[in-house]
C-alpha cells in the first residue's frame, strides 16, 4: 500500500502516528490513528511473514490471525483496550467512548501542566493513551526484533527524542 509494503514499514507508520500523538497529546484524531495502526499491526505481521513461519506458530500455539491476536492480548496488557478503541472508532461504537476522556491540565510534561487523553482500563485504572500506545509499540518492537527478519528498528522510546 503506497510505500508501506511489509510489517516493518507498517511498524514505522505506527511510530509516525505515535510521534504525532506525543507532539499533540490532547488531539483525539492522533490517538485514534495510533490505536488503529498499532492494533492492525498484528494483521500486517501475520500476513507478511508469520502465517508461513510454522516453527514460530507452533511455539506460540497459534494457527490463525485471530489466534495470534489472542496470544498478543495475553502478552500485552493494553492490546485489548487498544483494539476496543480501534474498532469502536471504525464502527461508530459510542460504548467505547464512555471509557475515554480528555483531561485538562493534569499531566505534567517538563514541568508544565498539559491536557491529555485518558482511557479507563478493564481494571478501572485510568491511563494516558500515549502511555498505553508506548507499551504496545514496545511490545511490537521487541517481537519484531526477536522473531522477524527486520532488525535495527527504532524503539518507541526513541520517538520524540530526535534533535
Amino acid at each position: 500500500m503506497f510505500d508501506i509494503r511489509n510489517s516493518a514499514d507498517f511498524y514505522r507508520k505506527c511510530l509516525d502516528d505515535y510521534s504525532s500523538l506525543l507532539f499533540n497529546p490532547s488531539y483525539a484524531g492522533f490517538a485514534i490513528n495510533c490505536a488503529m495502526s498499532s492494533y492492525h499491526l498484528a494483521e500486517w505481521i501475520w500476513g507478511d511473514w508469520l502465517k508461513t513461519d510454522h516453527v514460530l506458530k507452533a511455539r506460540l500455539k497459534v494457527k490463525s490471525c485471530d489466534d495470534f491476536k489472542g496470544w498478543v492480548e495475553a502478552q500485552c496488557p493494553f492490546f485489548k483496550t487498544v483494539q476496543s478503541i480501534a474498532n469502536g472508532s471504525k464502527h461508530f461504537n459510542r460504548n467505547v467512548s464512555g471509557n475515554t476522556a480528555k483531561m485538562e491540565g493534569v499531566a505534567e510534561d517538563e514541568g508544565f501542566e498539559r491536557d491529555h487523553l485518558v482511557v479507563l482500563t478493564d481494571d478501572n485504572t485510568m491511563r494516558s493513551i500515549e502511555d498505553m500506545i508506548q507499551v504496545l509499540l514496545t511490545f511490537w518492537h521487541d517481537f519484531l526484533e526477536e522473531h522477524s527478519i527486520y532488525k535495527d528498528l527504532k524503539s518507541p522510546d526513541e520517538v520524540g527524542n530526535e534533535s
